[in-house]
């Protein structure tokens, strides 16, 4: 007689549909809020690397300003790493910045530059940026159009006044440019505000009037302070026509403020 039993199958059960849907909707969430996070993170780390090389420039142009006869004036592609041996590429051959002798002060030059900045088109517009020197030959790749041997030279910061043209990709490319570089737009600063600004001619003093916005004295002898105070802001440059960044009506918020004072 068989005894043995059969014990009943139970049927395996699977995951319902509504398991699948809320399992791949926690799964979507987690993928969204993780890449939330690097969006954010990746943001952070581009408001940083952009804030550096502000602060780089920023000390590149104070030094330019104390020296402005090593500002170059209106870099071109054509003219690719050129020495600017002539006194045409920098900053005092740009007409009524420099006295008849060319030999004014560093002061009269920085000066005659911004004394219209804030009549002039949404300020005074300089671009800043870091390259590799190429001083030899031998350090541009044989056969190679603007290929340059990135190594072979240390860096150094240009500053750069384009009085005509905007500054092109292909301008950045035939300087040797090391990343991107800055525009930075100078105005006069709030704290000429209510200081007497103009000298009498006679007298050799001040004048009552005070200064409140607008241009300063057209000449620098009747300028009365010892000293220039002026606000630079510094913007990544990304190749746009200089007509839209200088426009008015651009709201762009600028990477890195400060204000710098030029002393006589």
């Amino acid at each position: 007689m068989n005894t043995s039993s059969t014990l009943p199958v139970t049927p395996r059960r699977g995951f319902t549909l509504v398991e699948v849907i809320i399992a791949v909707g926690v799964v979507g969430v987690a993928i969204a809020s993780l890449l939330g996070i690097l969006a954010s993170t990746f943001q952070q780390v581009n408001d940083i690397m952009q804030t550096n090389a502000a602060l780089t420039s920023a000390q590149g142009l104070v030094t330019a300003l104390d020296n402005p006869r090593t500002i170059l004036k209106d870099v071109s592609a054509s003219a690719g790493v050129s020495k600017n041996i002539l006194a045409t590429d920098y900053l005092p051959s740009i007409t009524g910045l420099d006295n008849a002798t060319g030999d004014a002060p560093n002061f009269d030059l920085v000066y005659n530059l911004l004394k219209n900045a804030d009549t002039a088109a949404n300020g005074v517009w300089l671009y800043v940026y870091e390259r590799k020197q190429v001083l030899a030959a031998s350090e541009v790749t044989p056969g190679a159009v603007n290929a340059y041997n990135v190594n072979g030279n240390p860096a150094l910061i240009e500053v750069v006044r384009m009085t005509s043209n905007n500054f092109t990709p292909d301008v950045a490319q035939a300087r040797n440019i090391l990343g991107s570089p800055m525009r930075v737009r100078l105005t006069l600063s709030k704290l000429l505000v209510g200081q007497r600004v103009t000298l009498d001619p006679t007298t050799g003093e001040p004048t009552a009037a005070t200064y409140a916005s607008g241009a300063l004295p057209s000449s620098v002898d009747s300028f009365a302070l010892a000293y220039l105070p002026i606000v630079a802001e510094f913007y990544p440059h990304e190749y746009e026509d200089s007509t839209v960044f200088t426009s008015a009506t651009n709201d762009q918020q600028p990477v890195l403020v400060q204000t710098i004072v030029i002393n006589r």
